[in-house]
């Protein structure tokens, strides 16, 4: 379904030739876990639920923080995943392209610098990531393609379909085969915006 040639792939780069495929990083690893050996995936598995502990609380945190300092551990907390041959300076453009130099920046593509400037130069442009998060400015930057594109290699380097699937989750627990003729449309819609906060002000207009 998902294929290059024939499939979904295929069919939105031919309506946008620019759109970014990545499949779903978790696939690879839930695949992986299958052919493991038992005593790792025992590990693998303790690992998983000790790091979900110690992040889901921000006591945990800060007491398994504590605890590494005593310890004299290298490493003191659990961050997220970064490897360490990537060069985060690297990407500082992407953080705040109004306050860093060109000459700083990657030289080897060409047409980076020139684009750069030009979104330094405007004023529109600065005010717009004042006030928008990160990944709306960067999105709704379409009329430089070259830092647009860059900017998605930066913030998009886990994706998930995991948004998309828990809906699906959500459609099968309402639409049922004892109720398959219910349109299910405004159901799903209200079972998946419970964690959304309606704008009062605007409603109420």
């Amino acid at each position: 379904m998902l294929g290059n040639r024939i499939g979904f792939c295929k069919r939105v780069q031919e309506v946008n030739s620019n759109a970014v495929i990545i499949h779903c990083f978790l696939h690879p690893e839930n695949l992986a876990t299958r052919t493991i050996q038992p005593e790792l995936f025992s590990v693998l598995q303790d690992v998983i639920q000790i790091a979900n502990f110690i992040k889901s609380r921000a006591l945990n945190s800060r007491i398994f923080h504590a605890m590494c300092e005593e310890m004299g551990s290298q490493y003191i907390e659990l961050d997220r995943y970064i490897p360490e041959n990537v060069e985060l300076s690297k990407y500082s453009w992407v953080r705040n392209p109004f306050e860093i130099s060109v000459h700083v920046v990657d030289e080897d593509i060409c047409g980076f610098q020139e684009e750069l400037l030009d979104l330094q130069a405007s004023q529109v442009l600065k005010e717009n990531f004042s006030r928008m998060c990160l990944t709306q400015f960067w999105a709704q930057l379409k009329d430089k393609p070259i830092l647009s594109r860059e900017s998605e290699n930066a913030l998009l380097p886990f994706p998930t379909t995991y948004l998309c699937e828990a809906g699906f989750s959500t459609l099968v627990v309402i639409k049922t085969k004892y109720r398959n003729r219910l349109d299910a449309q405004h159901d799903v819609r209200c079972a998946l915006s419970l964690n959304i906060q309606p704008n009062i002000e605007e409603l109420v207009e």
